[in-house]
């Protein structure tokens, strides 16, 4: 038997734990105001002020090759973010080692250059001191049967034409984010692999430092004689690197570049966006769809599957990741199977995403049967119902940016877009830039990895693109789980996939941004113009751009920041430092290398 006292000491006990929780929620609704958009305030740059080359200002990057080709892309893209100049010289002759100011880079195409009468000007501009970079080589019959070519490459021997590789090897020191082994150990791990193995199998001799290299398994071949992927060699005092390979066709070419520039500097300052992004599409959708899929795998209706069970996982990732996401809302997907959105559950995301410090956008993807102009007006009475203010400065466009996009945007329908998310896709062109103005009020990011895939062209990528512009945009596409195919394609087994790539693509250090607010960084990357010099152990750095938004990378070798004004730094790892500028000047003092070392900038 329970006494009165107690039974009365239990109710209360209940009653005041019932009011704190209910006080709590009440307190923390009445604080959310998720009707506004914390990461849409403030004014923004426009494309009208973004930087542009100007003829003979600055220094500049030659290249040597035809216009129009990958590597030209790929050059032509690096030179605008690192906002430098780039020359075309369809090849060198003895004309341009005489005029004027020397490059600061030769970019070259081995695979268009005629080496029966440009390998004597390649080694005469080495011999000015300009560091040269075989942005692709010629054929294996050309180098084997050139010797000065092998002693500007430094390559001790031409093995074989064609090698099968077992796994690519990247060293530690090159790229942001560690050395990696891309390597099958298993079964499960022979579907990431997608990079090309097989290669021309060249030998590096004395003077030379590979940067990657290829993983081979014949018995009795020593490691420091496996196939030289990329690599670096000192001729006359003057780096010469090479790539060996399809790596500087398309955007991996631009973490590539900068971190050839590094290896070539005794340090290296170039801005950057720092932005961690998450994209996260198809989510949530306000339609009873797919009805009849729904019951099947879930015993529930889409709403429900949506809120009651992905959404507590979907959150449960973001606070475990620290990361930021941008939801783009889906009012419906087929517009033609007679079910409408219900407004109901909006207000409800929206606190959900607020308490998370993601942001909600909204999705111009669809499904057949109707265009894009059509779905907006279909979306309309959507919109008008659910009115709050709420500014959706995102948009997520899906595959490429489609063409009618721009009629909407003239005529208004993107109403307070500030950026654009898009996809290559896997037949798309890869060199779609990750970063760009759609139109002097409109950024475009580019989506950078697919969180349901990992792959080891995907890992190469990301680490390059963070090395070369501090920025990722990870994506999330919920497609899968709400018009599943397959039993394999339950929220259970998607959530495994991105739960490992959340963490596997994030590196610490970096902001984690939702799209509105990295557009703003964006905006101040492309149209940022500075100028940097070092005087002993000094280095001074100016720009005239928004200080809170202007980040740069610094990258030594053995030295460290002792001292700075002007702005704060970050050490991300071994040689990296994260520069934000708090003013529009900054002097960074390093301390003495650890070991002497030479270079050829």
């Amino acid at each position: 038997m329970i006494s009165y006292r107690k039974f009365f000491s239990i109710c209360l006990m209940m009653a005041v734990l019932f009011f704190m929780f209910q006080f709590l929620q009440l307190y923390k609704e009445m604080g959310n105001e998720y009707s506004t958009n914390q990461y849409m305030e403030g004014e923004r740059l426009s494309g009208e002020g973004r930087w542009q080359a100007k003829e003979g200002e600055g220094e500049y990057v030659l290249f040597v090759g035809k216009e129009g080709s990958d590597a030209w892309r790929v050059a032509s893209q690096w030179c605008l973010y690192t906002k430098r100049r780039l020359t075309l010289c369809p090849a060198l002759d003895e004309k341009l080692l005489e005029e004027g100011e020397l490059p600061r880079l030769v970019l070259l195409e081995g695979n268009g250059t005629d080496f029966g009468t440009q390998t004597e000007q390649i080694a005469e501009m080495a011999r000015k001191g300009v560091p040269i970079v075989f942005l692709n080589l010629p054929s294996f019959s050309v180098i084997e049967e050139n010797a000065g070519l092998r002693e500007l490459l430094g390559i001790e021997r031409a093995q074989e034409e064609e090698v099968k590789l077992s796994g690519v090897q990247l060293f530690s020191g090159f790229l942001l984010g560690g050395e990696s082994l891309y390597a099958a150990q298993n079964e499960e791990e022979e579907k990431k692999q997608d990079l090309a193995l097989s290669v021309p199998w060249y030998v590096t001799g004395k003077g030379t430092k590979t940067y990657m290299r290829g993983v081979i398994e014949e018995e009795g071949v020593d490691r420091e004689e496996y196939p030289a992927l990329i690599w670096r060699n000192t001729f006359e005092g003057t780096f010469i690197f090479a790539v060996n390979g399809d790596y500087m066709s398309d955007v991996t070419g631009l973490g590539l570049l900068s971190a050839i520039e590094y290896e070539a500097s005794s340090v290296t300052l170039y801005p950057v966006v720092n932005a961690q992004n998450v994209t996260v599409t198809g989510y949530p959708g306000f339609a009873e769809e797919n009805a009849e899929v729904m019951e099947t795998l879930y015993s529930r209706r889409s709403s429900s599957l949506q809120q009651d069970i992905i959404w507590p996982g979907m959150s449960a990732l973001f606070r475990r990741s620290g990361l930021k996401g941008t939801f783009f809302l889906m009012p419906q997907y087929d517009y033609g199977d007679g079910q409408e959105p219900e407004t109901e559950s909006y207000a409800f995301y929206l606190q959900q995403m607020k308490e998370i410090d993601g942001e909600a956008g909204k999705t111009l993807e669809h499904g057949e049967g109707i265009t894009l102009e059509e779905k907006q007006k279909r979306d309309s009475a959507f919109w008008e119902k659910v009115e709050n203010g709420y500014q959706f400065g995102a948009y997520y466009t899906g595959e490429g940016i489609p063409e009618e996009l721009q009629r909407l945007a003239e005529a208004g329908a993107l109403e307070d877009a500030v950026t654009l998310a898009y996809t290559a896709g896997e037949e798309a062109d890869f060199l779609l830039p990750p970063v760009a103005y759609y139109s002097d009020d409109l950024t475009a990011q580019r989506i950078t990895v697919n969180g349901a895939q990992d792959t080891y062209s995907q890992s190469l990528r990301h680490k390059s693109l963070m090395t070369a512009l501090g920025y990722s945009n990870l994506l999330i596409d919920m497609q899968s789980v709400l018009w599943p195919d397959s039993e394999e394609d339950r929220w259970e087994n998607f959530y495994e996939e991105i739960s490992g790539s959340l963490n596997r693509y994030s590196l610490q250090g970096f902001s984690a941004t939702t799209l509105s607010e990295s557009d703003e960084r964006v905006r101040c990357f492309l149209n940022l113009s500075y100028a940097w010099e070092r005087t002993e152990d000094v280095i001074v750095l100016e720009t005239g751009q928004e200080a809170d938004k202007a980040w740069f990378l610094l990258r030594t070798h053995g030295e460290e920041i002792t001292e700075i004004s002007g702005a704060d730094y970050q050490k991300l790892e071994e040689d990296a430092f994260l520069i934000q500028m708090l003013s529009d000047r900054a002097r960074i003092e390093l301390g003495k290398s650890k070991e002497e070392l030479s270079f050829g900038l």
